[in-house]
């Protein structure tokens, strides 16, 4: 009996692991072996916007998404709008109505509102910089409603009446205009009402339908008392987030959180009084109360410092210190809290929960899959380094079982990202990031903790290379400053060009810089712009390839074989566009250090199409198994030859598009791409299933 079980367990974690992967047929068996796809993720997402289902102890529904300011105010991105239904262990996208299908994944989020019959009638609203959407499932898919706000919508509020008046109300968001829009058909038809700030928060009294009082935040409190229709500004301190007593009808008190304190009226909004929460210019952005506030006096505020409560109807205020995040831009509380003390609280890094109060708190996954920008393997064989898009640099020491959160979070991105050779002791990276129309450096010497800025070009660039022999040899390279190639021996601070152009040639239009492994026992440089440049050692005259990547073709990848110092050996990937957008592409091979450049065709994509390889990667064990791999958007290509014959490796459509690559142990690629790192493995052996019965 006890052998039975055994092998029905062994077959079920079988199982269970080869759910896991995504197997892949391959075309020519003569070059490669039958391989499978691991998604490593990470995954993560700020919730600057948090909202729980009216029926949360039944139904665990939560709702999250975020919002970013591009290079310009107007523009904004997000994730989407996240919807969990496990209480914010996992998240899951939802889907937005045509005709712009990219929001799904791209929407920035601003708040959310349940309708009160939430458990019947499944209606939510979310404000978003792309308008005002409805859902009527639950969350689950969302349009915009016929006539509604269609822009820089950062408010929303549902009446507690809504399923017999219909009564909305929304905040527009860009700029400092002042402006409300009500509706009382559902959404249907609105109003507008300027001069009325409400682009921070929208609240209703509990006893809307007998007192018509709501309130809208901005610049100032704005206070109506009949549904809507006239509004009058009570406060006029900048307020952030709004609360209303339970018991308003009889208790009058009304929270306005502003920057460091909140501000406290107990007879509608006619005197109020200030409590201090936290100093330091402190904007509070998140305000709770409890359901049972009549007895427990009970009330949440988040700051960029942090989590606070007060027990003492917003008298006297403490940190919890328990809570393990960062800054705090919404908090939610069970609608039968005390009861069900369950707290929920939106920030940089995602959604935290406590099942006891705010006494212990733990996080679930990410909410969305982060998309990986630029994938760095090493030092150490298990070590992945992945720049995100918007969402700053995440560390695996495992090979990707696990991640952390490294910092430098950029609306703009991350354009590269180096580690020094000896990171295990030193903790050192560098990153080049977008910095106007040029870009600037960032370093970390505490392994992501904490980062400095340190200097910018006023052209792009991005390269960045350690010496292999750092910090013993402390040079770094980076591109930049007319497509040069720059050299710091301060780790940074300072940059020096290295190197002219030949007569006749303005700029190499370096984007890439590499470097011999034995550098720099060998003082060669290798760049990757306008052609493929090489400078060897001692000399003061970039050189220009001799064949095939001269300057007329864009580098857009280079690497170096690890096995350099025997095998001479350099690949590239090049496109140029001709007239008419046709483009001429390929693989390219060096086998004397970079003059002499031959174009790989077997197995790989014709000179004109479209998706080209624009990635290549070394195995680390090339001089033993000659694995090369390259990559376009949507194909992995693999050589076990040296680049002689490539085999197509198909990709999991949820990867699309690839957008780095990185070689691994064992014949192993890592693809970063749409929803983040793929681990792409050689299946060296049959895996057979026990059998289980007889």
């Amino acid at each position: 009996m006890l052998g039975k079980i055994a092998r029905w367990l062994i077959l079920i974690l079988t199982v269970m692991s080869l759910l896991s992967l995504h197997s892949i047929a391959t075309g020519n068996r003569g070059n490669t072996s039958p391989g499978a796809w691991l998604d490593l993720g990470p995954r993560g997402g700020m919730a600057h916007t948090l909202a729980v289902s009216p029926d949360f102890a039944n139904d665990g529904v939560v709702l999250a998404g975020e919002h970013q300011t591009l290079r310009h105010p107007i523009n904004q991105c997000g994730l989407g709008i996240r919807r969990s239904t496990d209480g914010g262990l996992s998240w899951h996208p939802t889907t937005i109505a045509p005709p712009d299908v990219a929001l799904n994944t791209t929407l920035a989020l601003h708040d959310l509102a349940f309708s009160p019959a939430f458990a019947a009638d499944g209606i939510i609203f979310a404000a978003t910089w792309s308008g005002l959407l409805r859902s009527s499932d639950r969350g689950q898919s969302w349009s915009a409603l016929a006539g509604a706000p269609d822009l820089f919508v950062t408010s929303v509020a549902v009446a507690p009446d809504f399923a017999t008046s219909g009564h909305v109300m929304a905040g527009y968001g860009y700029g400092m205009a002042a402006l409300l829009y009500v509706s009382d058909d559902g959404g249907q038809t609105w109003s507008d009402h300027h001069g009325v700030s409400a682009r921070a928060d929208i609240v209703y009294s509990p006893h809307f339908f007998d007192d018509g009082t709501a309130l809208s935040a901005g610049d100032g409190v704005f206070l109506t008392t009949d549904r809507g229709m006239s509004w009058t500004q009570v406060l006029t301190s900048v307020t952030f987030a709004l609360a209303v007593s339970p018991q308003y009808a009889t208790d009058a008190t009304l929270f306005a959180a502003g920057v460091d304190a909140v501000h406290v009226s107990n007879d509608g909004g006619t005197e109020w009084i200030t409590h201090t929460v936290t100093t330091g210019a402190a904007r509070l952005q998140a305000l709770a109360i409890s359901p049972d506030f009549t007895t427990d006096a009970t009330l949440f505020a988040g700051s960029q410092h942090g989590l606070y409560r007060s027990t003492d109807r917003g008298e006297h205020w403490t940190a919890v210190a328990t809570y393990p995040g960062p800054d705090v831009h919404a908090v939610a509380l069970a609608s039968t809290w005390p009861t069900t003390p369950t707290l929920l609280v939106g920030s940089t890094a995602g959604v935290y929960r406590s099942d006891d109060g705010g006494n212990s708190w733990y996080q679930g996954q990410g909410i969305a899959p982060l998309t990986v920008t630029r994938l760095v393997r090493g030092p150490d064989a298990l070590r992945l380094t992945a720049a995100t898009a918007r969402h700053g640099i995440y560390q695996s020491a495992n090979g990707g079982t696990t991640w952390r959160f490294a910092g430098l979070s950029r609306p703009t991105g991350i354009s590269n990202i180096a580690l020094s050779p000896a990171f295990i002791h030193d903790q050192t990276m560098l990153a080049a990031v977008p910095a106007g129309a040029g870009m600037g450096f960032s370093r970390s010497i505490d392994g992501g903790a904490t980062w400095e800025w340190l200097s910018s070009t006023d052209y792009p660039g991005g390269g960045l290379a350690f010496s292999p022999g750092f910090p013993d040899d402390p040079v770094v390279f980076a591109t930049g400053q007319h497509g040069k190639v720059l050299r710091s021996t301060d780790l940074g601070d300072t940059w020096q060009p290295v190197g002219t152009p030949p007569p006749g040639t303005y700029s190499l239009g370096a984007w890439h810089v590499a470097l011999p492994p034995n550098y720099p026992e060998d003082g060669s440089l290798f760049a990757g712009g306008a052609g493929f440049w090489r400078l060897p050692e001692g000399a003061e005259i970039w050189q220009l390839a001799a064949t095939e990547l001269l300057s007329h073709m864009q580098i857009t990848s280079l690497a170096v074989s690890p096995n350099y110092v025997v095998d001479q050996t350099l690949v590239a990937t090049a496109q140029r566009t001709e007239p008419g957008s046709v483009t001429h592409s390929g693989v390219y091979r060096s086998t004397d250090g970079g003059v002499i450049w031959t174009r790989l065709t077997t197995g790989l994509t014709p000179v004109d199409t479209p998706t080209p390889p624009r990635h290549v990667a070394f195995s680390p064990n090339y001089a033993t198994d000659r694995i090369i791999y390259a990559q376009s958007e949507e194909q992995l290509y693999r050589s076990a030859d040296g680049g002689d014959h490539w085999t197509v490796i198909e990709v999991p459509q949820d990867a699309l598009p690839l957008r780095d690559l990185s070689a691994g142990r064992q014949g192993s690629a890592y693809s970063g791409g749409e929803t983040g790192v793929w681990h792409y493995r050689i299946l060296t052996q049959r895996l057979y299933l026990p059998l289980v019965s007889r």
